[in-house]
């Protein structure tokens, strides 16, 4: 597992929450690979994740908020034409 590039912490990233995490690629689908490859997850509570209704698997803005987040956290160390060729498009023009 690579680590994670957006939190040093083991704690739901939006919430907070401890206990029971799981791991969010925030790019998925043909993505997830690259994802994987550059740390770019983060651990969410369940609620946070999937069930609830800001959940990132439910709620567009928090999936694009995530979105953002890890493409400010990629370009910190590479440059915004990279990502363009990794993961296809620029999320902080929405």
């Amino acid at each position: 597992m690579v680590k994670s590039i957006m939190q040093n912490t083991k704690v739901c990233f939006l919430c907070g929450r401890t206990g029971y995490l799981e791991r969010h690629h925030v790019y998925f689908g043909a993505n997830r690979k690259h994802a994987e490859t550059h740390g770019l997850w983060v651990w969410l509570c369940p609620e946070c994740h999937r069930t609830g209704p800001s959940a990132a698997h439910r709620d567009d803005e928090t999936n694009r908020q995530l979105k953002r987040v890890g493409q400010q956290t990629f370009e910190r160390t590479h440059t915004r034409a990279e990502f363009m060729r990794i993961f296809g498009r620029n999320y902080l023009d929405d």
